[in-house]
């Protein structure tokens, strides 16, 4: 898994280094905390589209995107995100479920639980050693506190079966992914092609840094199949839909009911013009 991604040591040394300036307060542009769990109504969300057999593209942040993807029949996930803690993460979500049969790990998340949870990792390939490595640096290294300020926890737990935790864990041993460390409104050299891709809130992200969303849009467009989807969460805004509607076609997801007084949109999708 991941293969591609790393060259050598000299990447962990770098990540490990960045993750240690994130800590002591000293953020850099590719290295920021992780959200812990999703504070998105993905099951919701997903329960609008068709994933069986599809080939996805899912945004990395908490795991949550790409594991329930599994859950509902994804054939193949790739990731993506410009963070690349995401990556680690990821790595540390997996083994949660292969090695302890539960969807996350212990949160907020202590040493205890790390060291524990090492114990048990078997190394496959060079990839998930190197993932290793960096979790034992920062097992070796990190107090609880600065564990802690890894991440964000401003979300909420998704909760999925016994029979979705073994779909995903049947998923996450037989398919080979591959992470893309990449921005997604700015140029992405990825060849592949898709099914579906979840992009959760990046739109919202977009709009706060003032990026051309012409971009965005235009990557979408490359990397889907006909007729794919983006699959987003929120809402889209007027200016959104006024550039997107010459390529895609937009659909509103429906509301529901997430309390006895509150009902909203989990998301909307748009979908490739063919």
């Amino acid at each position: 898994m991941f293969d591609k991604l790393f060259k050598g040591c000299d990447y962990l040394s770098f990540d490990f280094d960045a993750t240690k300036l994130l800590v002591e307060g000293y953020a850099q542009e590719n290295y920021r905390k992780v959200y812990s769990q999703t504070n998105e109504h993905l099951r919701q969300l997903y329960s609008n589209v068709d994933f069986s057999d599809k080939k996805v593209l899912s945004v990395a942040a908490s795991g949550d995107q790409a594991f329930l993807a599994y859950a509902f029949g994804a054939k193949h996930i790739d990731l993506f995100d410009i963070n690349k803690i995401t990556l680690y993460y990821y790595y540390l979500r997996l083994w949660t479920i292969k090695y302890f049969n539960r969807f996350y790990p212990k949160i907020p998340f202590h040493k205890k639980f790390l060291k524990d949870l090492l114990q048990m990792v078997q190394i496959r390939d060079g990839a998930e050693k190197i993932a290793f490595d960096y979790w034992r640096a920062v097992l070796d290294e990190f107090d609880n506190k600065m564990l802690e300020r890894m991440f964000v926890y401003d979300g909420k737990y998704l909760e999925v079966s016994a029979g979705e935790l073994s779909v995903i864990k049947k998923a996450i041993d037989s398919d080979k992914s591959t992470f893309y460390n990449v921005d997604i409104s700015d140029y992405v050299n990825i060849k592949n092609k898709y099914d579906i891709i979840v992009t959760s809130n990046i739109y919202e992200w977009i709009r706060r840094w003032n990026v051309a969303i012409e971009e965005y849009r235009d990557n979408l467009y490359s990397l889907l199949n006909d007729g794919g989807v983006v699959l987003c969460s929120n809402m889209a805004t007027n200016h959104q839909k006024n550039i997107f509607e010459k390529d895609f076609e937009y659909c509103k997801f429906p509301s529901f009911k997430k309390s006895a007084n509150c009902s909203v949109t989990p998301g909307y999708a748009f979908i490739k013009r063919r």
